[in-house]
């Protein structure tokens, strides 16, 4: 995994990036640094819910 982080931390990430794209116009979303990526992965609200399969 990215920087030896585990799987939920590393999906966390990949979330805060594609959040931070939804959040902008286009492809140029609004990422702007790791850090502020950082910042975000760890101040957006994350639903912890289970999802149930079929």
């Amino acid at each position: 995994m990215f920087k030896g982080w585990d799987l939920r931390r590393s999906a966390l990430f990949a979330s805060a990036v594609a959040a931070k794209v939804a959040m902008g116009h286009g492809s140029e979303g609004k990422l702007v640094s790791f850090d502020d990526t950082i910042v975000a992965m760890n101040s957006l609200p994350v639903n912890t819910s289970k999802v149930q399969t079929a």
